[in-house]
């Protein structure tokens, strides 16, 4: 291969690899991680959250401060669980009945 055509298909990988980026939406990272958490009946660990929701550690601390403040998880201690809340149950119920009103609402937010 020479220099040309190596430099073509780097140039072509990287658009390929821009066009398939999808960013998510707060709402949608949000949505992600209760419903990691809740599919798991007894609760799940923060590094299953972290593999689930596709977030790395520093991004997952923050949702997860910010959802247990809001009461929509909850966090033990001793077990080093996380288990959803009442209030993250009915956000994935609204969650999931908005995007069926508005079916490409998480490509619009993003």
């Amino acid at each position: 291969m020479n220099t040309k055509s190596i430099t073509t298909a780097l140039q072509n990988e990287r658009s390929t690899r821009t066009t398939r980026t999808h960013y998510r939406s707060k709402i949608q990272i949000t949505y992600d991680i209760l419903r990691a958490i809740s599919e798991k009946s007894g609760g799940i660990s923060r590094s299953k959250i972290m593999y689930k929701s596709l977030l790395n550690s520093g991004r997952l601390n923050s949702y997860l401060a910010m959802l247990i403040t809001n009461n929509l998880i909850h966090y033990d201690e001793k077990t080093k669980i996380y288990t959803v809340g009442e209030k993250g149950f009915q956000f994935i119920k609204n969650y999931e009945e908005l995007s069926e009103l508005i079916p490409n609402m998480n490509s619009a937010l993003c």
